[in-house]
């Protein structure tokens, strides 16, 4: 989905936003957003390597790890949707 909204631009993207000063602090181009991406996909991929290796030697850690990776998951997944939506 990211992929299709991103496709066509060729633009600057707004990645952040100064709401004190309203005005754009960080743009970017679309590869920035991908490396957004690809930090996620590096933390959930290192979380669940984590997970795995701790489950049998401590359960609750693994149980962490493994919530972490879906709240990083979410979290990503806002930012990039509204990354496409101001954009």
């Amino acid at each position: 989905m990211v992929y299709v909204q991103l496709g066509e631009v060729q633009h600057l993207l707004i990645i952040h936003f100064d709401s004190y000063n309203e005005v754009p602090d960080f743009l970017g181009s679309k590869d920035n957003v991908y490396g957004i991406l690809l930090i996620g996909l590096v933390l959930n991929a290192l979380n669940a390597f984590l997970a795995i290796t701790f489950y049998y030697r401590e359960r609750f850690l693994s149980y962490l790890l493994a919530f972490s990776s879906v709240l990083i998951s979410v979290l990503i997944l806002l930012t990039i949707s509204v990354i496409i939506a101001v954009n």
